[in-house]
């Protein structure tokens, strides 16, 4: 499948969970399924292991959505 990443500047953990819903909601009503994963970069975690924690994320909720299914 496709994966694309997005990279919010000046977001807080409430702002990016608002945007996760948002991508979540608009797809659905495109009837596009989708898993999402989302991580946050703090102190000690730079981009790439965000990057990484994020698709570790994504692929929870892609076996979550086929166990549902």
């Amino acid at each position: 499948g496709d994966e694309f990443a997005m990279l919010m500047v000046e977001c807080d953990y409430f702002d990016a969970q608002a945007m996760l819903l948002r991508v979540q909601e608009t797809l659905a009503g495109y009837d596009v399924g989708a898993s999402i994963g989302m991580a946050m970069r703090k102190p000690g975690i730079d981009l790439e292991e965000a990057l990484a924690i994020a698709d570790a994320e994504m692929y929870r909720a892609k076996r979550s959505r086929k166990v549902l299914n």
